[in-house]
């Protein structure tokens, strides 16, 4: 009876310990939700608006995106009105069913125990969407949430060489389709995945006749999605308008990073496959020439490619030679039009790449770490010591960059603007507490109170005393009674309204939390 009892308490913790970790990562979704703002998002609001009230995307405005950003607006907008306020809250909870939703699938496919890291991944890249734009309703931005659980599944059913069954080909169609609808820049990508999902289902998992009626199902299944919208565009009349705008005008003036002579349109697909695989080698070598130095000012785009470089060769090490070759071919093509090597804040095109970068990061380390627990020999041991304590590093030190960057972000709208800062004086000032108890020492993610509160501590300075300032200012030796430890500090961090001081202080005595020496 007691045992039952014992282990109905434990699980109840259990529960109430992951659902407070939950509402975590949904709380800090929405604390993403009003930093910053962008005019290309403001296009697909302005475009959703359109289609709410039966526009038709390339034959009644001209656009050379893709119409899924412009269609989930006006899904968004269906609920919110004309409200950015509303359509922001609403977006972030769209992402964090997205997230959650590609979690549960794959939780549901691998089982929890193979799965449980991608909880933490889902908190950084809530915490790190400020730093890439990914709270925003961007076309790459929406591809990273859209990419990232196909990436996972296929990186986690090829490791533990788990069966690809047909549900995953339509979970893959349908992620895939949305994000090549919403931008075509991972065409390349969304092929290599398509590639790799098909010789994995044929070739690599079992041996499957590709000829065998059977074996249509999985084209028909990827290739369905793309058959709706082309019906979709002969029933609207829109075909000829998206061949226009959506592939000759982004071909002709869109692609800037193809070399081409004066005057040229064309588009060579090898050459320029070729161009994005050599950019990419160029950057991501250049990144870890500098492993050595370990120069953590700003240590992000260099973790990525430790973090990245750390897999591959984990990879390979245990031979999984095909899944290495994946994970290389995503990571080229996740940057078609962003670079490794100088992505910075706000650069939403390197949204995929960050995303599945920050997936790497919490499997290698999880996976890694496992793995050494077994009775490997002396060499792979050590190597992979090496790997794991290099990535741990790095990981380190990114995760400390990302929660600072938040912080910034957090200051900047919430405590950071002028009318917040005035509002909370004029309220202190209506409602002037006697005491106030506050630590000037504590830190919130790395910033001391002088960086994020300043107004906060002149305006302490000006109106408050502490027990230690008024015995200075007094001549008299006033101690507390209480033990001073980390928390509890009655000389210090006791500030009194100067109003009232010595009516307080004397009270403090009387009840014995201070006392005259």
């Amino acid at each position: 009876m007691i045992q039952s009892i014992y282990k109905m308490n434990l699980f109840s913790k259990q529960r109430a310990l992951s659902l407070g970790f939950v509402l975590l990562i949904v709380f800090i979704f929405f604390i993403n939700t009003f930093h910053q703002s962008y005019p290309d998002e403001f296009d697909n609001v302005l475009g959703g608006w359109y289609t709410l009230h039966g526009g038709l995307i390339y034959k009644d405005w001209f656009t050379h995106h893709g119409p899924i950003a412009y269609w989930i607006a006006g899904f968004l907008e269906f609920f919110g009105g004309q409200s950015f306020v509303k359509f922001r809250y609403l977006y972030s909870l769209f992402l964090v069913l997205l997230t959650f939703g590609g979690f549960w699938y794959i939780r549901r496919s691998l089982g929890f125990a193979k799965s449980k890291f991608y909880l933490w991944l889902i908190l950084l890249i809530g915490i790190a969407s400020t730093y890439f734009w990914g709270h925003m309703l961007l076309a790459d931005s929406l591809s990273g949430f859209l990419l990232l659980p196909v990436f996972g599944l296929l990186i986690l059913k090829g490791f533990y060489k788990e069966k690809i069954i047909l549900r995953d080909f339509v979970f893959i169609a349908t992620f895939t389709s949305l994000s090549l609808l919403s931008t075509l820049t991972f065409s390349y990508l969304i092929a290599g995945i398509y590639l790799w999902t098909l010789i994995y289902y044929f070739f690599i998992q079992e041996k499957r006749k590709i000829w065998a009626r059977e074996s249509l199902k999985p084209f028909i299944i990827l290739g369905f999605p793309y058959l709706l919208f082309v019906i979709y565009l002969i029933l609207t009349g829109s075909l000829g308008d998206f061949i226009y705008q959506a592939l000759i005008f982004n071909q002709k003036f869109y692609v800037y990073n193809y070399p081409r002579p004066e005057g040229s349109t064309f588009i060579n697909p090898l050459r320029y496959a070729t161009i994005i695989g050599q950019t990419f080698h160029n950057s991501f070598s250049s990144l870890l020439i500098g492993l050595p130095d370990f120069n953590f000012t700003f240590p992000f785009n260099i973790s990525l490619a430790v973090v990245n470089a750390s897999l591959l060769i984990y990879l390979i090490l245990t031979r999984r030679f095909y899944l290495a070759l994946f994970v290389s071919g995503f990571l080229i093509y996740s940057n078609v039009r962003s670079d490794p090597w100088t992505s910075k804040e706000t650069d939403y095109q390197s949204a995929v790449y960050i995303m599945v970068s920050l997936f790497n990061t919490t499997f290698l380390l999880t996976s890694l770490y496992e793995y050494l627990k077994k009775n490997l020999e002396y060499p792979m041991k050590l190597i992979l010591s090496l790997i794991f304590l290099l990535s741990l590093i790095y990981s380190f030190f990114n995760v400390a960059f990302i929660l600072r960057m938040f912080s910034y972000k957090v200051y900047n709208k919430y405590m950071g603007t002028p009318n917040i800062q005035k509002e909370m004086l004029q309220e202190f000032s209506k409602n002037k507490p006697k005491v106030i108890y506050f630590d000037k020492r504590f830190f919130v993610l790395f910033r001391s109170p002088e960086t994020y509160g300043l107004f906060f501590l002149n305006y302490l300075k000006e109106n408050y005393m502490t027990v230690q300032e008024y015995s200075e200012a007094n001549k008299i030796k006033l101690s507390s009674v209480l033990p001073i430890d980390a928390k509890i500090d009655l000389e210090t961090k006791l500030y009194i309204n100067k109003e009232v001081i010595d009516q307080t202080i004397q009270e403090l005595v009387n009840k014995n939390l201070i006392k005259v020496n």
